[in-house]
């Protein structure tokens, strides 16, 4: 049985603005600050449970200073207000993994 009575899919309906398309998204986190250093995968990682490879987030994902960050094998899908911020000493190492807006809405990242 449909979710709605009237069988409509309603997201195409919201989705049809960025905002709003944006709004409505589900996202895994929204601010996440790496205070360790550590290699996250698909399967290990603290921003979707482990649970694949895509990980949607909102705002920022923040790498502190001084932690050293890999991310292998993974894609992380950002919102129009999502960045990564990396903090003077810090470092990010991306291997096989994308970066990238919200496919749904198709719009690009703060970068």
């Amino acid at each position: 049985m449909p979710d709605q009575q009237d069988g409509e899919n309603y997201l195409t309906v919201f989705n049809l603005d960025k905002e709003c398309c944006n709004f409505n998204t589900e996202y895994h986190v929204d601010h996440f600050s790496a205070e360790e250093s550590e290699t996250w995968t698909p399967a290990s990682n603290p921003l979707n449970g482990g649970i694949g490879n895509v990980a949607i987030i909102k705002n920022e994902l923040e790498i502190m200073p001084n932690i050293t960050l890999h991310i292998v094998g993974m894609e992380l899908q950002f919102s129009l207000t999502g960045k990564i911020i990396v903090h003077p000493g810090a470092k990010l190492y991306i291997e096989g993994t994308k970066l990238n807006g919200n496919p749904i809405c198709e719009t690009m990242w703060k970068g």
